[in-house]
This record gives structure tokens, sequence and C-alpha cells, in this order.
């Protein structure tokens, strides 16, 4: 029987949840969707935290005269003092959870830095969470493919293109991803709920609480342990 080769992809997004590392952990190659259209308020350029009902962190882009406008082509807008701000947010609300030491400097350390583009930005996080969750995976960029087709036509493409036989795919794939395509192509697809055990909010929340864990453990603290 011939071995799953497991492809899966996701925008760059800034700070992302849980699930987005399960899918990478979960992926013998996973592709960076960094030539993929910018959307308005997208959790590319924010991330949500689990406080105030609702607490987002936003790197401001450069819009004006720029939409549509690319992943890897969006600006930040350095104008605006938002590494401080979100340095301050992070220091007020996470300074007691349990793994904040461990964890934050290394945090402000890349806040700290300067960047260009979006994208850059958001796989230095990237980059950062994988080493501390010992993610050891492939990553590819799919502008290095040069694909012109869209939706699930680019995912065959990147299948074709990486030799994957298997594509893993969160639940909102099927919104536009047409499964017999796949099939009568030889492709596999696997759509997998990832929310299970997490919730929606950066990953960073569950690391400050839970340290390098949180992809194995279905035990995890709850947050009212350490914020009332």
């Amino acid at each position: 029987m011939e071995r799953s080769l497991i492809l899966s992809a996701h925008q760059p997004n800034f700070l992302p949840w849980t699930g987005f590392f399960k899918k990478m952990f979960e992926a013998d190659i996973f592709v960076i969707l960094d030539d993929v259209q910018l959307g308005t308020r997208s959790y590319t350029q924010r991330t949500k935290l689990p406080f105030e009902q609702g607490l987002w962190l936003s790197v401001p882009v450069k819009k004006k005269g720029k939409y549509p406008q690319k992943i890897n082509e969006a600006e930040i807008d350095n104008s605006v003092r938002w590494q401080k701000k979100h340095i301050r947010t992070l220091k007020h609300y996470f300074r007691g959870f349990p793994h904040f030491q461990e964890i934050y400097p290394n945090i402000e350390i890349i806040y700290k830095q300067n960047y260009k583009y979006l994208a850059e930005l958001n796989i230095r996080f990237i980059r950062f969470i994988m080493d501390y969750l010992g993610i050891k995976k492939k990553l590819l960029f799919s502008s290095a493919f040069d694909i012109k087709e869209k939706k699930d036509k680019r995912i065959l493409k990147l299948l074709e293109l990486t030799g994957c036989n298997t594509y893993l795919s969160g639940v909102g794939g099927k919104k536009y991803i047409d499964k017999e395509k796949f099939v009568d192509k030889g492709y596999k697809i696997i759509f997998k709920d990832f929310s299970k055990g997490h919730t929606e909010y950066s990953i960073i929340y569950e690391m400050f609480l839970n340290g390098k864990d949180i992809l194995n453990s279905a035990n995890y603290k709850r947050i009212s342990e350490y914020y009332g």
C-alpha cells in the first residue's frame, strides 16, 4: 500500500490559533500561502486574545492605493507605534501565567526588530512557535511555485508539484473544495476539525498557560485559574 504523503496549507496568519499548528504538525509538507490576496480585517493581520470579551492585537498595514494586494506585498504601517502597544498588552494580561517568563523574552525580541512586510513578521513568529513546540516540518511558500489557479484548483496544483497524494484541510475547506475533483485525479482529501480541545484565540495564550504540551495533551488548565 502506498504511504500517504500529506500536504496542508494556510495563509501566514499573525500569531495564529492552535489549530494552525495542529494542522502543520499532522502534515508532511506545509505550504505557506503567501501570494494569495490579503483580506480586510483578516487573521493575517490580527489575532484574538481571551480578554474583555475578545481583545484584538492588530498589525497596521498600508492600504491607500494598494488594494487588492497579495499577502507578501502588504507593507506594515510603521508610522503607528503598534509594537509598543502589543508588548504592553501582553505584559499586562499574561505576566502572571505559568510559562510567561519562559516564553515572553523571545517574543519581545521579535517585536523589537524592524519589519517592512507583514508576511516577514508573521513567518518570524510562526517559525519561533514551531521551534518552541518542536515542530520539525518542511515549510514551502506558494509564491515559489507561481501558481495561477485559484481555490481548490490551486491545491490540486500544489499536490502535483510537491508529489503529495493526500491533502489535509480544516472543516472550513468544505466551502470551496470539490472532493470529487481530488478523487478523480487519484488524491485523497481529509477534512478535520482542529478546534477540538482548543479555543479560537492566539496560540500564545495556550503557550503561556500550558507550555510545550499543547499539541499532545487534552488536560489544559483553564484561563480562570490565572485570570479572574
